[in-house]
């Protein structure tokens, strides 16, 4: 332990005295040993982790004295406190489910092997590199169209009309893209379209209206299962935790 957690751990203990000299314990629900242990994480068993225990039980002890203050100030009640205390509350309560949830119904690897086959089917070998001019309504895509048919350069068109700050530094170049990255709509624009061409129409999105240029196709081997495993878990959960939403939500109508 060095000199500056050795002087800091001292200062807490220092402070924390009179808390103890008064007998203060901590007041929420949880045994502070228990808080401390959370608190320890995979730190358990390491070699500072009786250093670091006795810090974090300092820690705590000044946290009890700051809820003294709290509780003297009457800051608990306060409307906005009382929100933002409900908010933490839904959400550990949110994550203890789903982590509940999860245990007794894990994850079957055949699943995610059956999501991988599927997402490879529908990416095949090829990706896409497309460019796009984000505008807000149709009468907007419509005009940027009328420019480019009067030869108005691409990128100059994404400088001057495109809402999308993300792409627009980049002269709206999207970059290499799989199909499943894009909505249906997209898709369905891209392969009627040749390498370097433009739609003659707008595609209509959820937020506005997109003019598209496919700039480059090119074969690409798709990445293998290990490589997506992770991400096939995590949009497996989500589908899972929407189904598990819908049928509470079903129950209760």
């Amino acid at each position: 332990m060095n000199n500056m957690s050795k002087n800091f751990l001292l200062v807490l203990a220092l402070v924390a005295l009179p808390a103890q000299a008064e007998g203060l314990k901590h007041r929420g629900v949880v045994d502070p040993s228990a808080i401390v242990e959370y608190l320890m994480g995979d730190q358990k068993n390491s070699p500072n982790a009786t250093e670091r225990r006795e810090l974090l039980r300092q820690q705590l002890l000044l946290q009890d004295l700051l809820m003294e203050e709290v509780g003297k100030l009457g800051l608990s009640l306060q409307p906005e406190v009382k929100v933002r205390l409900e908010l933490a509350m839904r959400t550990v309560l949110e994550e203890a489910y789903w982590s509940d949830y999860f245990s007794k119904h894990p994850i079957k690897e055949v699943d995610l092997l059956d999501a991988y086959v599927d997402l490879k089917a529908a990416n095949g070998n090829k990706q896409y590199r497309i460019s796009q001019i984000f505008v807000k309504s149709e009468p907007e895509a419509m005009q940027v169209l009328e420019k480019i048919k009067q030869n108005h350069a691409f990128v100059d068109l994404v400088k001057e009309y495109s809402l999308d700050e993300a792409t627009r530094a980049q002269g709206g170049d999207l970059g290499w893209q799989w199909k499943s990255n894009l909505t249906p709509s997209v898709i369905s624009v891209i392969e009627s379209l040749k390498a370097g061409s433009i739609v003659t129409s707008p595609v209509a999105t959820t937020s506005g209206f997109v003019v598209i240029k496919l700039d480059e196709v090119r074969d690409q081997e798709f990445p293998t299962y290990d490589s997506l495993r992770s991400k096939l878990e995590t949009a497996q959960r989500v589908k899972i935790q929407q189904e598990q939403l819908f049928r509470l939500g079903k129950l209760k109508t």
